[in-house]
């Protein structure tokens, strides 16, 4: 479904399968494949918005 017309997210608001790089705790939960709201649009106030508006809409 797209939200936007953001072409940073293809229009999702959000990004999956994130890897976030230069974190300081290895074993920070940011180091695995994640889902983060665009930056760009902000259609989600947080990543937990986005994260919860892909689980309940994901095809």
């Amino acid at each position: 479904m797209k939200l936007t017309n953001c072409n940073d997210c293809e229009g999702k608001g959000y990004y999956t399968d994130v890897i976030s790089s230069g974190l300081s705790d290895p074993k920070d939960p940011y180091h695995e494949p994640h889902i983060e709201r665009c930056d760009t649009c902000k259609v989600f106030n947080n990543d937990v918005e986005a994260k919860e508006y892909h689980e309940k809409n994901e095809i």
